[in-house]
Formats: structure tokens, C-alpha cells, sequence
């Protein structure tokens, strides 16, 4: 096995390996919150909307329309980075046919791997999503009287 085809194959390993255990952790210790918090700002939303509390309706729509975007995003980062791994995987396991040099076809395997790096840091949704400062907005938080929507006039459905 030449020098070009063990950096793309065990390039697109290590890459799908980490892709699998962010897909593990986020599984394990994220995702629940997320899907209860979009849960519970549905709720609010449609609870506040039938009492016609439009504001606070619409406060609870953003908050769970800025929730399941990041959501998607997180999901949608780790299925990248496993998918980008299986086409540098596929790529080694084909490399001996491309008709380059020697020294050209490793400087192209690392420029692969460089790139497939790149968007596992930056271009990938990592760095961005974690800097924005309007990824962490929380839906109302309930006060004294109903749960749902945290007006004390409201009377939540049994």
C-alpha cells in the first residue's frame, strides 16, 4: 500500500470514527433536551396562541424555530463528516488507478484530507454554531401560574 492511499484510507477512518462519536455523545447527552425543549415551546406556542397572547405565542415559535435549526445543523454535521470519510475511503481504495505521479497523487491525498479537516473545524458547522450568541435563546420560563405559557391568568388543559 502505497503512502497516498494509507493517508485517504486511514485519513477517512480516523474522520469516521470521530464523526461516529459526536454522533454517540450528541445522542447520549444532547439530544433529549433538545427535542423537550422543542417540545415545550410548541406547547407554549399553541397554548399561548389559543388564549390569544400572541406575542408571547410568537416568542415561543422563534425559540422553537432557533432550536430545531440548530438541531438539524447538529445532526446534520456528523452524518457530513461520515460521509466525507466513506468518499476518502473509497477514493484510497481507487487511487492506484489515477494516472498521477507519485508525489503528485500524496499531495493530493493530503490536500483531501486537509480539506475534509478543514470542514470538520470550520466549514463544518462546528466553530459557527458553538459562536453564535443567539444558539443558547430559551423559551419563557414559567412563573407563578400556568406552566405552559407562564401567565398567571391561564388555565392549562387537563
Amino acid at each position: 500500500m502505497n503512502r497516498a492511499r494509507k493517508v485517504l484510507v486511514f485519513g477517512g477512518l480516523a474522520l469516521a470514527a470521530f464523526g461516529m462519536l459526536y454522533g454517540l455523545y450528541y445522542a447520549v447527552f444532547v439530544e433529549h433536551q433538545t427535542l423537550d425543549h422543542m417540545g415545550r415551546s410548541l406547547a407554549t406556542a399553541f397554548v399561548c396562541a389559543a388564549e390569544r397572547q400572541i406575542p408571547e405565542s410568537r416568542m415561543a415559535l422563534d425559540a422553537y424555530a432557533l432550536t430545531k435549526y440548530d438541531y438539524v445543523r447538529q445532526v446534520d454535521v456528523h452524518s457530513h463528516w461520515i460521509g466525507l470519510a466513506m468518499l476518502m475511503i473509497v477514493l484510497g481504495a481507487a487511487f492506484d488507478r489515477v494516472a498521477f505521479g507519485e508525489r503528485l497523487k500524496l499531495w493530493t491525498a493530503w490536500a483531501l484530507l486537509a480539506g475534509c479537516v478543514s470542514h470538520l473545524c470550520a466549514g463544518g458547522h462546528s466553530i459557527w454554531f458553538y459562536a453564535r450568541e443567539d444558539c443558547f435563546v430559551v423559551a419563557p420560563t414559567p412563573r407563578a401560574g400556568c406552566p405552559r405559557c407562564s401567565r398567571a391568568r391561564c388555565r392549562p388543559y387537563i
